[in-house]
Order: C-alpha cells, then sequence, then structure tokens
C-alpha cells in the first residue's frame, strides 16, 4: 500500500481587526499612562499594554544599570584625581622648601664669598705694604744719613701718627688738620725718587720743599 501524502488542515486564523483613529490614540493614551508611571489607569491583562511594560522596565533597568556604572566610574575618578592631586601638591612643597634651602645656601656662598674677597683685598694691601717696606729697607741711607721715604711708607706713617693722634684724644674728636712738611727728593740706587725728610740730628738737604697735606675725615 503506498502512503499517500495527508493534506494539512487548514489552521483557523483570528481574523485581523483593523485599528481605528480611536484604537490608536486610546494605546497611545495608555502608553503615556504607563510611562508616567500610572499603572492603575492601564486595563489589566493587555497584551500591548503588558509588553511595552516589560520593555520599559528592561529599559529602565538598563538605565539604572549604566547610571550605577556611570556613578562608581565619577567617584573613581574623583577619588584618583584627589590622590593625584595631593601628590602634585606634596611635590610642589617639597620643590618649594628645596628651593628655599638652595637660595639660604646660595646667599649664604655668597655672603662668605664677600667676606673672602674682602679678606683677600685686605691681605693685598697689606703684601703692597709689606713688600713697600722691604723696598724701603733696601734702599741705602744717604751720604749725610739721612733715609729716602718713599710713598707707602710716607703713607704708612702717617696713618700710624694720625690713629694714635686720634686715640689719645679723650673725649675730643679729630675732625681734621693740616701738616706741613720740610722735604727735598734725592734720587735712589734703584733709579726711582724718594723724599728725604731732615735729620734731627744731621745736616739739613741743601734744597727743602714745603709740602702741605690737608687731612680730612672720611665721610
Amino acid at each position: 500500500m503506498t502512503d499517500q501524502p495527508v493534506a494539512a488542515k487548514p489552521v483557523d486564523a483570528k481574523p485581523v481587526t483593523a485599528m481605528t483613529t480611536a484604537d490608536v490614540l486610546l494605546l497611545r493614551e495608555r502608553l503615556d499612562d504607563l510611562v508616567r508611571g500610572r499603572v492603575d489607569l492601564v486595563p489589566a491583562g493587555d497584551p500591548v499594554v503588558i509588553m511595552v511594560a516589560e520593555r520599559l522596565a528592561e529599559a529602565r533597568a538598563a538605565d539604572q544599570k549604566r547610571i550605577a556604572a556611570l556613578e562608581q566610574a565619577v567617584a573613581t575618578a574623583r577619588t584618583q584625581s584627589t590622590a593625584v592631586a595631593e601628590g602634585l601638591r606634596n611635590s610642589l612643597a617639597a620643590a618649594v622648601a628645596a628651593t628655599d634651602a638652595t637660595l639660604a645656601e646660595l646667599a649664604a656662598a655668597r655672603a662668605e664669598l664677600a667676606k673672602l674677597a674682602e679678606q683677600l683685598q685686605q691681605s693685598a694691601k697689606l703684601l703692597a705694604r709689606a713688600e713697600a717696606q722691604l723696598a724701603e729697607q733696601a734702599i741705602k741711607p744717604a751720604a749725610d744719613g739721612s733715609q729716602p721715604v718713599g710713598a707707602e711708607a710716607f703713607a704708612d706713617l702717617m696713618d700710624k701718627f694720625v690713629s694714635s693722634l686720634g686715640d689719645r684724644l679723650g673725649s675730643l674728636s679729630l675732625a681734621g688738620g693740616e701738616i706741613f712738611l720740610k722735604t727735598a727728593v734725592a734720587a735712589t740706587s734703584t733709579g726711582g725718587a724718594r723724599f728725604v725728610l731732615p735729620s734731627a740730628t744731621g745736616p739739613a738737604p741743601a734744597v727743602l720743599h714745603e709740602l702741605r697735606l690737608r687731612l680730612d675725615p672720611k665721610s
């Protein structure tokens, strides 16, 4: 017996009813009520409304999840930013402190350098005076026994004289003065010229010049 194909029985299909304008408006009102959360105004058991409500609930849940994730990301970023800002603030404070310390050391080094420069200048003056005194001592006395005096030795002699006089005036002060000297000029064995002061015991030089010095206090 040969199998014969069995014809499928037709399925009773529900007739599709066309939605009128009123139905569309009613559906829109129900959807609006769902969106606004007014579920009590929506008839229970409406499949379209139930489906839309489920989709809205899923969308709200997804939005809440995304919002929570964004809030967590913002909180994490804020915490990290605060930590970075605090680190930068501490680094800046340390850099400022190090700069201040360096500036203080630089100021101290400059002060020490200025002090050393002043000491070097004083040492150079003392050395020049000592060399001048040695040069004076190397010059032989003149034939009449007088000792030629150079400018350095004469200045040193006058400085000692004025300082000693000022120290011994007591309550008085040396404001200025004039010194009149009788001196001659003589050639030395080294080829230079020196002042020759008259000797208190020996004969005076044949030619004497009057030398006037006015001494005023330094301002």
